[in-house]
């Protein structure tokens, strides 16, 4: 049994390959298997078996890379049956599959600083469950911008704290799936228009069910934004406020469409003084 598993739901996009070698760069000295669960849409390309093979054969001695490839995918949007558009139950299935007690998540465009995991094996300790915080990061040049504390800030704060109690994004978490095994099924199944938003629904099934969380106050996890994601704008003005150049990332534009619209800006930027104030 490995001491950790880094669980990565992935289409096989070519960022997956930073993503896994930043497991394997990992400062801490257990055993960490990498559960790539394979979410087809259509078959896999040279290209993207090419990348797993690489990364199989960079896989250094106490890392195990295990690939889930069901030859389908369990998604509605791609066919499947699970709302759940990133994966479908591929997340709940490959917790219970791997061959450790500690989960940790990881976006398939994230990465892991080397401190990541060590730190929450520590924090996790006789918990159900721990996080990290996270940097937001240029796509255009993976330059870090600054630590997120307007998103993924953790229970009971930032943005998302009246609706859903904080949040924490799944490249952040680390659970131990004996005591939270009852919560698992959440990744499958979305109340989100489109499929999205089963990370908000289990980190409230997490922090509502499970309160005895622990913390690193570490951000060491990094987070590309996406500049077509509906809040690219709000990430930039916050982004903006904690003194980054926006207009070095991709899709900057939309903060001047964004205070266009009068009402929806002061409404981000209310949010954001409270989370100033912290």
């Amino acid at each position: 049994m490995h001491d950790c598993c880094v669980i990565i739901t992935s289409l096989l996009r070519p960022t997956l390959e930073q993503a896994v070698l930043s497991v394997y760069r990992q400062q801490f000295e257990g055993s960490i298997q990498v559960l790539i669960g394979v979410d087809h849409d259509g078959p896999v390309s040279a290209e993207a078996s090419a990348m797993l093979e690489r990364l199989r054969r960079a896989c250094p001695p106490g890392r195990t890379l295990t690939v889930l490839e069901l030859g389908y995918s369990t998604a509605r949007i791609h066919g499947g049956l699970y709302n759940n558009a990133c994966g479908g139950m591929l997340p709940t299935m490959a917790s219970f599959a791997a061959d450790s007690r500690y989960l940790a998540y990881l976006d398939d465009d994230d990465w892991f600083g080397p401190e990541h995991l060590g730190t929450l094996m520590a924090a996790v300790a006789g918990r159900p469950w721990a996080f990290s915080l996270s940097w937001y990061v240029n796509p255009a040049n993976d330059e870090p911008m600054c630590i997120d504390r307007l998103e993924s800030a953790g229970p009971g704060r930032g943005a998302y704290h009246q609706r859903f109690g904080g949040f924490t994004r799944p490249s952040c978490l680390m659970i131990d799936k004996l005591q939270c095994a009852d919560i698992l099924h959440v990744w499958g199944a979305s109340d989100f228009d489109g499929g999205r938003g089963t990370d908000r629904a289990f980190f409230a099934a997490l922090s509502a069910r499970r309160p005895g969380w622990g913390a690193t106050g570490l951000a060491s996890a990094f987070c590309r934004l996406v500049p077509t994601d509906a809040n690219h704008a709000h990430r930039l003005v916050y982004a903006r406020a904690m003194a980054y150049a926006i207009e070095r990332v991709p899709g900057h534009e939309q903060v001047e469409a964004l205070r266009q619209t009068g009402e929806q800006y002061l409404a981000v930027a209310s949010v954001l003084d409270e989370v100033m104030r912290g």
